[in-house]
């Protein structure tokens, strides 16, 4: 239902699941691939603003488990671009078991219509 949903925002990759695999479906994740952090956290905020919490794993702090390996100071790390480019742009959210259809597809606009709000005033479809 959400990921459907988001199928046609621009600037929003979502992630692609092989069509075997089997899943809980109790998160959602997309990338907002090559934004920049202040855009993020444009579509991060406005998304809070309307209730609905993303994690954004490319925060310069960690924030509960969005984490990444150049935040871990148990293991020594190096730089890895590639990497980086992807964890950058890494959105995760919640999906409860309880949430109905309806909820699903409330959420979904109000990401959808986020991320294009902030897609086009921030620039990012000039890159």
């Amino acid at each position: 239902m959400v990921d459907g949903a988001l199928a046609q925002v621009a600037g929003l990759t979502r992630v692609n699941r092989p069509q075997q695999e089997k899943f809980v479906a109790s998160s959602y994740q997309f990338l907002l691939l090559d934004w920049s952090a202040d855009a993020i956290w444009d579509v991060v905020e406005s998304c809070l603003a309307r209730g609905v919490e993303l994690k954004w794993f490319g925060a310069a702090e960690p924030v509960g488990f969005t984490s990444c390996y150049d935040s871990w100071a148990y293991a020594p790390s190096s730089l890895m671009p590639s990497s980086d480019r992807v964890l950058h742009g890494i959105i995760d959210m919640r999906l409860p078991l309880t949430f109905s259809l309806e909820d699903c597809a409330l959420v979904a606009r109000i990401i959808g219509k986020e991320v294009t709000l902030a897609f086009v005033t921030s620039g990012q479809n000039q890159a």
